[in-house]
């Protein structure tokens, strides 16, 4: 309702920016993520807080979205492109605290 009234976008619209903002959350899980972790050593708890951030950026933009600034629901979800590490970072942390005979 709200991409149909601020934006007048129809439902195609809509499904092209849902496709381009689940790519881009598909690539930060594949590529960012991987990369990061295990190219570049970055910690489980610092991935977390910038996947969060990633999260608190990314609504921020949202809710500057106007009739004058349409553009920004496609910038948006650049901005999360890491948000899905903080669940991937929270998950490898949760492992770490189990023995591994205990890990299903």
């Amino acid at each position: 309702a709200f991409t149909r009234h601020v934006l007048g976008w129809q439902a195609t619209d809509y499904s092209l920016w849902v496709t381009y903002k689940n790519l881009l959350a598909t690539t930060g899980s594949l590529v960012a993520v991987p990369l990061l972790s295990g190219r570049l050593g970055v910690s489980d708890n610092l991935l977390a807080v910038v996947g969060a951030m990633s999260g608190v950026i990314e609504y921020v933009i949202y809710g500057c979205i106007s009739d004058s600034r349409p553009y920004f629901i496609w910038i948006a979800p650049v901005a999360a492109l890491l948000l899905n590490s903080c669940t991937i970072a929270q998950r490898a942390m949760m492992t770490k605290f189990v023995s591994k005979d205990e890990i299903g």
